[in-house]
């Protein structure tokens, strides 16, 4: 057996993505801190092999009461069984537990932070995979160019979950869903747990987002009534 060391610091608030597996898909567990619940950077991504659901109960439990000594804002999972069980253990896990519920869906609000209507009337939805997906890119655009965004996430050096990332494709199914996948089966794990881990942060910190191309653009140079382009050093 071996201890298992997590970097932690007082301080600071965590939130946990988890996707669940057990064999031969592995549980991956993405960790991310924050001291604002603003600005959070990931702190450790951790894999487990054919764990049973019970034990990776326990795990969790162990995860936040004694590694995060209590400090964890949300625990997010595609699992409802492992919520169940996590729940059971007992202390105030009902407030703590998130489904990420990957196969619903996610209602589209504008600035404004009132839902957005398709030409049918209707509020738009995306599901959930798509709107976690799209979300974290507009996350990592304005964290890199430093826009003003309601959250900004930064990864550790972890190759592992840079390359499930940054190979993702994008395809139309049949029934017209937007879909993300990765290069390789394996990598889709990883990619989830961060997915899970911005749906954890999302619940500690719901959007009420500014339009980001705004931001953009501010950073970018575009400027002025004509949105003429300037450099964005020249602006006063």
């Amino acid at each position: 057996s071996r201890i298992l060391m997590l970097p932690f610091a007082p301080d600071c608030y965590y939130a946990v993505g988890l996707d669940y597996g057990f064999s031969p898909d592995p549980t991956v567990i993405c960790i991310a801190y924050s001291r604002d619940m603003l600005t959070w950077r990931e702190s450790a991504r951790l894999t487990l092999h054919r764990v049973k659901l019970p034990t990776q109960a326990r795990f969790v439990h162990w995860l936040c009461s004694q590694a995060l000594q209590w400090r964890v804002k949300k625990v997010s999972t595609d699992s409802v069984q492992l919520l169940q069980s996590i729940a059971e253990i007992g202390h105030h896990y009902g407030e703590v537990v998130h489904f990420s519920d990957p196969g619903g869906t996610t209602t589209i609000r504008g600035a404004d932070g009132k839902p957005m209507l398709g030409d049918d009337g209707r509020e738009l939805k995306k599901r959930n995979k798509q709107f976690l997906t799209d979300e974290l890119k507009l996350v990592f655009h304005s964290t890199l160019i430093g826009a003003k965004y309601p959250i900004h996430l930064w990864l550790a050096d972890d190759p592992g979950l840079v390359e499930a990332i940054s190979g993702l494709t994008e395809r139309k199914t049949p029934a017209g869903y937007t879909v993300y996948e990765t290069s390789t089966p394996a990598e889709e794990h990883p990619k989830d747990s961060l997915l899970y881990l911005l749906s954890a942060i999302l619940a500690v910190n719901p959007l009420a987002a500014p339009d980001p191309m705004a931001e953009y653009e501010k950073v970018l140079g575009w400027a002025g009534p004509k949105r003429s382009w300037m450099a964005p050093w020249s602006r006063t």
